[in-house]
């Protein structure tokens, strides 16, 4: 505990990414705090509602010379293992906790924060809870700045985050050029920014993901109702399947 709680000290010297919210119910039945469900309609008259609850809520809010506020809203995902956010699962509707939680966050805005105006989300990102280990013997240099650097690389975020220069600009301010030792993103010596395997996304694309994490969960819900309850487990190439761990 004491290590995590240094290194997100020293996420938060480089960031002016801010945690507002820990621990946020949604859809929790009978209880008068947290967040409203996702209500989706499956039939004229059969709906599903989601419930859940996100392990934290990040706001970013920017101040133009002209008067103007920007907020920015994410949320991250607290893991006991490696976890990072695979475009292939999504799509087959093998990973969709992520995009339910930024779906949820997205309908609820309002009762995050009642006077943002025009917010935009920031991203999904997931954090492995670990104690990490140095090799001191491995660095080229042995001194404190040298091994913060080493606890930021390995308990990096891993996930998607908005195209929105301004807002990569202010997720790490610290960063000149190079890879983020933060966030799932690089940036060039003339200001682009760039990730592996497409985690910078944009609003467009941002919303095509929610949707279709809702047509996902509209599906499933379809075939419970009809009482297709088959045992069948998926499968990935590497061979471990859903029931891993059951």
């Amino acid at each position: 505990i004491k290590q995590m709680l240094k290194i997100f000290i020293l996420q938060s010297a480089s960031s002016k990414m801010r945690p507002i919210k820990t621990e946020v119910l949604f859809g929790q039945v009978g209880s008068e705090i947290g967040l409203k469900s996702l209500d989706f309609e499956v039939t004229p008259s059969q709906k599903v509602r989601v419930r859940g609850k996100i392990d934290r809520i990040d706001e970013l809010k920017l101040n133009s010379e002209s008067g103007k506020t920007q907020q920015y809203f994410g949320i991250v995902d607290y893991k006991s293992s490696v976890h990072d956010f695979n475009f292939r699962d999504v799509y087959y509707g093998l990973a969709m906790q992520m995009l339910t939680y930024i779906d949820a966050l997205k309908q609820n805005i309002s009762l995050i924060d009642e006077h943002a105006v025009s917010p935009l989300l920031s991203g999904a990102l997931y954090m492995h809870l670990q104690n990490p280990t140095i090799n001191v013997n491995k660095l080229s240099e042995v001194n404190p700045q040298a091994i913060q650097k080493e606890l930021l690389k390995k308990t990096k975020y891993k996930g998607i985050v908005l195209s929105d220069p301004e807002l990569l600009d202010n997720l790490d301010v610290q960063l000149d050029s190079g890879s983020s030792l933060i966030y799932p993103f690089k940036k060039t010596k003339s200001g682009k920014y760039s990730s592996y395997d497409n985690r910078i996304v944009t609003q467009e694309d941002l919303a095509r993901l929610i949707k279709h994490a809702e047509k996902k969960i509209v599906e499933a819900a379809q075939k419970i109702f009809a009482g297709e309850l088959k045992l069948n487990p998926a499968r990935w190439p590497d061979t471990h399947t859903a029931l891993q761990y059951s």
